[in-house]
């Protein structure tokens, strides 16, 4: 509703009760609202109203995105600590490897750096570690003393792996040192 002042301006006047919204952002500085007000007046507090509801919009959006991205941190902590439990293994392992090859000479300062390896400088440590000490302790056959090996997977896959065949009749089984013999007599 618009009135007509005394001085011939037009002052709108609302109810208080739909701008008592908007009535704390003026309290905060000082202003108390009145019953009436001019129409400009009427018109920013209709404009601010506006922006207050969509930001409340906007922060309910947010905290609805929240509330799910916290959900999902949730959900996703056992991976995680699984994740942090394999790279801490593979860093003792690390550990372990070098303090094998550098014996005494292990120092605090090097393990520590192993600590703060990431996921590609422990693949070279191990790597490397694993290789060293592969080529120092090798294993060897008891019996002949060869160092040659050979390893298969179990399922016809992979690098050696062979085609899965079913066992002929004629077929039988054979004892190591027959094997061991039968070798040492083709290499002759």
């Amino acid at each position: 509703m618009a009135e007509l002042n005394k001085d011939n301006t037009v002052v709108a006047t609302a109810d208080y009760s739909l701008l008592k919204e908007n009535a704390d952002r003026f309290t905060k500085t000082g202003f108390t609202p009145e019953k009436s007000f001019t129409l400009t007046q009427v018109e920013e507090l209709q404009a601010e109203a506006g922006k207050v509801a969509v930001l409340n919009t906007q922060v309910e959006t947010l905290t609805r995105e929240k509330i799910e991205a916290l959900a999902k941190v949730e959900e996703m902590k056992p991976m995680f600590e699984q994740g942090q439990s394999f790279h801490n293994s593979r860093v003792e392992e690390a550990i372990r490897l070098y303090k094998l090859q550098a014996g005494d000479k292990a120092t605090d300062a090097v393990v520590e750096l192993f600590k703060k390896a990431d996921a590609p400088a422990l693949d070279g440590l191990l790597s490397q570690y694993t290789l060293t000490l592969t080529q120092a302790f090798g294993g060897r056959c008891k019996q002949c003393g060869s160092n040659e090996f050979e390893f298969q997977s179990s399922f016809g896959t992979g690098e050696g792996a062979k085609p899965a065949t079913q066992p002929s009749v004629t077929e039988e089984s054979v004892s190591f040192d027959t094997l061991r013999n039968k070798f040492k007599q083709s290499k002759n």
